[in-house]
């Protein structure tokens, strides 16, 4: 069940990549309506000696209304992450492991039948991380340090479910991951100016990212060099790339649809890798890879 530096950085690049462009599924209303109805649990007071809960959508408004700071807020959130993961127990993590079996060769399979307390501790855990999951993703989008500590916590309560539970212990690792890298990618979102306003933007406001950006860059320098030094193609492809950087970088708001030929060709060309990538398309992965890598290196990049 473990997994290879190689495969995890594999699963990063990726998730830096395509979240980039990522559509969101048709089912967020239904996880946004989930997530405000989860459960955090306060601490007990002297006034209530029993933890009480509060949903998360109306913690968190409780910051709208400042009533709370949002470092409040959080530090409430954390003390309700060790509270949950603290239900872990002995029992639960046996009628897990009751669920499955070993094959001849070794491997772990599901049994065909499983008891009625497994599949009762599979409801609760499955449940349980989910709602961590979508809370922890949200969270991430205010603060990569309360991301990271949150994690943190899941990730060292989650060891015991290597043998108990291997397929939701893949699921959560996978989740996790992908929770660092969103946190990071809002940090950067809000911090990039991003004054290229284009479908599918991921910044903030739904402008271009700063990811968006450098594989655009790298995408067009490539093309021009493509065609021959000295070539009209490579002259004007680095009149798309200076074309780019100056709206990027412009304390005005610039219309994708307004830049030239070249700069929006580039863009298409971009989601089409994009999209052939997240099909599984090797090609493409390590295209965008060499993209990204020559869009952060060119000159006049920052």
């Amino acid at each position: 069940m473990r997994i290879s530096s190689r495969q995890l950085r594999r699963i990063i690049t990726e998730e830096l990549l395509s979240s980039q462009f990522r559509v969101p599924p048709r089912n967020s209303k239904a996880l946004r309506k989930k997530l405000y109805e989860s459960r955090v649990y306060l601490a007990p007071t002297k006034a209530a000696p029993r933890h009480r809960t509060i949903s998360f959508g109306k913690l968190f408004e409780q910051c709208d209304a400042g009533i709370l700071t949002e470092s409040q807020a959080i530090k409430l959130w954390h003390r309700s992450v060790d509270y949950k993961l603290s239900q872990i127990d002995e029992g639960m993590l046996d009628a897990l492991k009751s669920a499955y079996e070993s094959t001849k060769s070794g491997a772990i399979k599901l049994k065909d039948k499983i008891s009625d307390a497994a599949k009762a501790a599979w409801e609760k855990a499955n449940d349980m991380f989910l709602d961590l999951s979508l809370q922890a993703m949200s969270i991430a989008q205010k603060s990569v340090e309360s991301a990271v500590s949150a994690t943190k916590k899941i990730w060292e309560k989650i060891q015991s479910f290597q043998e108990a539970h291997p397929v939701l212990f893949k699921i959560i690792v996978i989740t996790l991951i992908t929770i660092l890298i969103f946190a990071v990618m809002s940090a950067f979102g809000s911090e990039a100016q991003a004054a290229v306003k284009m479908k599918g933007g991921r910044g903030a406001g739904g402008n271009m990212s700063e990811t968006q950006y450098r594989l655009l860059r790298g995408a067009l320098d490539e093309f021009g060099n493509s065609q021959g030094a000295g070539s009209d193609a490579m002259m004007n492809a680095g009149k798309a790339v200076a074309e780019l950087d100056k709206a990027y970088k412009s304390s005005g708001t610039i219309n994708m649809e307004t830049m030239s030929k070249l700069v929006q060709g580039g863009q298409s060309m971009v989601t089409k890798q994009v999209k052939a990538m997240e099909s599984g398309n090797d090609t493409a992965f390590m295209l965008l890879k060499q993209w990204l890598k020559v869009g952060q290196s060119l000159k006049g990049m920052g």
